[in-house]
């Protein structure tokens, strides 16, 4: 057989056998979730080409490395064996001749030098042949990985090695029979059909293939009022609730004051448990179709409240995970084809480790259970691009979400033209990571989803809860916590369309699309028997203009009920049937029931009223309290009654030799009130001198004396860990002391033992701190750090500190440090930064430089007078997110990243 041959018939070995590891999963996994293309409004040209570079380029690359790794061994082999061809000496013998001395013959002697013989041919078919066994064992174990996990029953690494002994396995069948060879060229259509099966057996093909009707006819309508309508995210109506059954006036004020101008429909629900479905529902009035495969976007669902009002009304909208307004009335921001394409395929990067590896494997991946896109930008930490026309395309990026509302709201202003202002804005879901004060209280690298089962290899829903009881405590009060910041919000949307003289003539509604459950070993999204009604029941307020007075309306009314509601409070009548009804509209016999369609397709119908969502107000009260005390939804946990007590009051436990180790302590010898940062989720690790089997510690974590939380503790991996959240109220501005202690009780008599602290080792003038992965730095590190690179870390935002524990110095230090500056060409031209010890501002650069560089500065000595800590701050008031200015997919506030920094006596 000819090599041409060989190459081609291995050629469609690896295309066969590649589309099976890599297209087939990741074209399975994407045809049931085109939310994944719209949420990231990808283009049909995007959606062609990664069709067809999935299917073509991962055989191409396998070949050519193939055909590479065969060239190069043989040139080697070819260039060793030159080399062991050493010259030699023969001794030749000549026949003898006659005419010697005496007449004997002579004997001629001569030596002659010579190379060693050439070498055997070396085999380049067997040697290429191997390599192409190898390769065909790694994609047999690719494809073989994925189903075996799912079996579960052994770990992860079990399931690993016995994919690789069948690919090894198969691989030796191919060298050894024919029919096996034969069967995997038979097998190499499937890269045709996977594609077309993937573009025209889903509703893929409706983005690939439809075009959005450009010539809408929009109703024409008389209605003059403004219309402000907000959909949160993720808000179940009992987190708002007190025990009356009326809003917490405490907890959430400004909702209590509109329930009370507004009217409240505290039996609304919603009809589906995911945005893609559940926002439709809201501007289009009619029930989720899941058979119909519909995208959330304008094409499928072409009649919506954009399209009503769209002829009359001047529309300003922001959108997450949806498409629903049509690009004529709301228009679009472009990128360019390469940024989408590299943001495409480093997701699909993300995805494709999740579908191969165990889940034990896939723990130090981004979190994919919360978005649509960007998974390896930091989740947590995300900042407001500067790019106004990007404001429409704020989908799913966990940006400044407090940010975005309060854009959005600054953007509704008086205007000739009545006008639409709709928002739907992921608040208050997951993560729950700020304070009602809009302040975070977590850092980027801090666990904030324990206790849910997340993605995992047994097909599983992620967002089920575990019975680990007290994570989902935990999550349940992050949540209430971020309830308050959604109320506080809501009260500055508020006041904004009072100071602008709107709020009496607008209509304003705000609701949600879905709620969510909080229950142990229920899922938080969909619905069941005992968890339906956390999901189904949410917030919908309605304010008709000039209306006066409100209150709580108990008619059933569902999500579907809104688009015709606010048509009949503007005097519209709808030009298309839809399946809801205005609420408005007695005439009617009241609904019996109420029904929830999920993404699966089935249809749960439960009866109205539903009462049990005070069950779970019930639930929520006795883990919480009420509203009304004052360590309000920090007073929960073991030994709660502790939360408020001074440590001195309460008698010492004998001293067991425990040791904790707080993360990030060092944020604590320093702490600054007026940052957007506030770090009161105060984690650490426990080590015990002498443990068998883990039984959970009970926790009080004091801060400055007194207990502000109660907490017990989890194994996460092969650590002891725990999270408390304590109020903002426990720190003052500067130098706080946190401690732990174990409560334990003891013949009826509670006892703290103060657990032994490990403190950050003294800064010594002159040390290095290196800010690569793995250097010391990160121990020093307060707010406003990215999270490591290979050689350095980037400050992330406007601001970041080191809190250096060190001795007061006698002389002036020197401060040096290597760094360079995100001053992509043509875009960024510089980058300010302000340098501050002690709060005191001691110097400015203008950087320009990209690359990495030394600086250096001269402190006084008086600024580390009367302080056990140097604060050294770096303010970059100029720091932009390459996303912005169109130098990548990241939406970190880029400034300057630091490699190293010394300070010198």
């Amino acid at each position: 057989m000819n090599s041409q041959r060989i190459l081609t018939i291995n050629a469609l070995d690896i295309l066969a056998l590649s589309s099976f590891a890599f297209a087939q999963p990741l074209f399975d996994l994407l045809s049931k979730n085109a939310g994944f293309f719209v949420a990231r409004k990808s283009e049909p040209l995007d959606i062609l080409l990664f069709v067809l570079g999935l299917c073509f380029v991962p055989p191409l690359l396998i070949v050519l490395f193939e055909i590479t790794t065969s060239a190069l061994w043989l040139k080697f082999q070819e260039s060793l064996s030159c080399c062991l061809r050493r010259p030699h000496q023969e001794m030749k013998i000549i026949p003898p001749s006659e005419g010697g001395a005496g007449g004997c013959p002579v004997v001629n002697v001569a030596l002659e030098t010579r190379g060693t013989p050439p070498c055997d041919p070396l085999d380049r078919g067997d040697f290429h042949r191997k390599i192409h066994a190898v390769i065909i064992a790694c994609l047999v174990a690719t494809i073989l990985l994925p189903p075996l996990k799912r079996i579960g029953v052994v770990p992860g690494k079990v399931w690993i090695v016995l994919a690789l002994l069948s690919g090894i396995a198969f691989s030796a069948a191919w060298l050894r029979l024919r029919t096996v060879r034969s069967f995997l060229v038979f097998l190499s259509p499937a890269a045709l059909l996977f594609p077309v099966l993937f573009v025209f057996s889903s509703p893929i093909h409706k983005l690939l293939f439809g075009t959005e009707n450009s010539n809408i006819a929009y109703p024409k309508i008389n209605a003059t009022a403004p219309l402000v309508m907000v959909v949160f995210d993720e808000f179940p109506l009992a987190s708002l609730l007190d025990e009356t059954r009326q809003i917490d006036p405490k907890l959430y004020p400004n909702f209590a004051a509109l329930s009370r101008s507004a009217t409240w429909y505290r039996n609304a629900t919603a009809v589906s448990e995911g945005t893609l479905n559940a926002v439709p529902t809201i501007v289009d009035g009619l029930f989720p179709r899941p058979a119909l495969q519909l995208l959330p976007n304008a094409k499928d669902h072409p009649h919506t409240l954009f399209t009503l009002l769209g002829g009359s009304y001047r529309l300003n909208v922001v959108e997450n995970n949806t498409r629903l307004c049509p690009e004529p009335l709301c228009g679009s921001s472009k990128t360019f084809l390469i940024q989408r394409m590299r943001e495409l395929w480093s997701d699909l990067s993300v995805l494709f480790l999740y579908i191969l590896l165990p889940s034990e494997f896939t723990t130090r991946l981004p979190d994919i259970t919360q978005s649509w896109k960007d998974f390896k930008t930091d989740q947590v930490k995300r900042l407001q691009p500067k790019n106004p026309l990007i404001a429409y395309d704020q989908l799913t990026d966990w940006k400044d979400r407090p940010g975005v509302f309060r854009q959005f709201v600054e953007s509704i202003q008086p205007s000739p033209k009545p006008a639409l202002h709709f928002l739907h804005i992921l608040l208050p879901h997951a993560p729950w990571e700020y304070l009602p004060s809009g302040k975070k209280h977590t850092s980027y690298h801090t666990e904030i989803m324990r206790g849910a089962i997340g993605p995992n290899d047994k097909g599983k829903d992620p967002t089920q809860w575990t019975s680990d009881r007290w994570a989902v405590i935990q999550a349940y009060q992050r949540h209430l916590l971020q309830v308050g910041l959604v109320d506080h919000l809501v009260g500055y949307l508020l006041e904004h369309l009072k100071h602008v003289g709107l709020y009496d003539r607008s209509l304003v509604v705000i609701t949600a699309d879905h709620g969510a459950s909080f229950r142990p070993n229920e899922s938080r999204r969909t619905p069941s028997r005992t968890n339906y009604a956390d999901i189904m029941a949410i917030p919908l307020f309605i304010k008709a203009p000039y209306q006066i007075e409100g209150g709580a309306d108990d008619h059933n009314v569902e999500t579907i009920d809104i688009l015709p509601t606010i048509a009949d409070i503007l005097k519209i009548g709808l030009p298309w049937k839809i399946d809801g009804r205005s609420a408005l509209n007695q005439s009617l016999p009241e609904k019996a029931k109420k029904i929830i369609i999920i993404e699966s397709g089935q249809k749960l119908v439960f009866d109205s009223p539903m009462d049990s969502k005070y069950d779970t107000v019930i639930q929520k009260l006795e883990l919480f309290g009420l509203g009304n005390k004052t360590d309000g939804l920090f007073k929960v946990g073991p030994q709660a009654e502790l939360v408020g007590r001074l440590v001195a009051e309460l008698p010492p436990a004998e001293d067991l030799g425990t040791e904790c180790d707080i993360d990030g302590d060092s944020y604590f010898n320093n702490v600054d009130p007026s940052s957007p940062i506030l770090v009161t989720n105060i984690t650490g690790r426990i080590l015990r001198p002498h443990q068998v089997a883990h039984e959970p510690l009970h926790l009080a974590v004091a801060v400055n004396g007194t207990i502000s939380a109660m907490t017990e503790t989890y194994i996460a991996g092969n650590d002891e860990r725990f999270s408390a959240l304590v109020p903002e109220s426990a720190f003052h501005p500067g130098h706080n002391e946190v401690d732990a202690f174990a409560a334990s009780n003891s013949n009826g008599r509670l006892a703290l033992e103060k657990l032994r602290t490990i403190r950050i080792p003294e800064y010594r003038w002159g040390n290095v701190l290196y800010f690569g992965a793995g250097g010391n730095a990160a121990l020093y590190q307060a707010e406003g750090w990215g999270i490591p690179e290979k050689s350095l870390t980037w400050i992330d935002g406007k601001r970041a500190r080191l809190v250096l524990p060190t001795s007061t110095p006698h002389s002036p230090v020197t401060l040096r440090m290597l760094l360079c500056a995100f001053v992509p060409p043509g875009k960024v031209s510089r980058q300010k930064v302000r340098v501050l010890v002690n709060h005191q501002v001691v110097d400015e650069w203008l950087i320009t430089n990209r690359n990495l560089h030394e600086r250096s500065l001269i402190i006084p000595k008086q600024l580390f007078a009367d302080s056990p800590e140097a604060v050294i701050t770096f303010e970059t008031p100029e720091a932009v997110s390459p996303a912005s200015v169109g130098a990548g997919s990241d939406i970190r506030e880029l400034s300057i990243a630091v490699a190293w920094i010394a300070l010198d006596k």
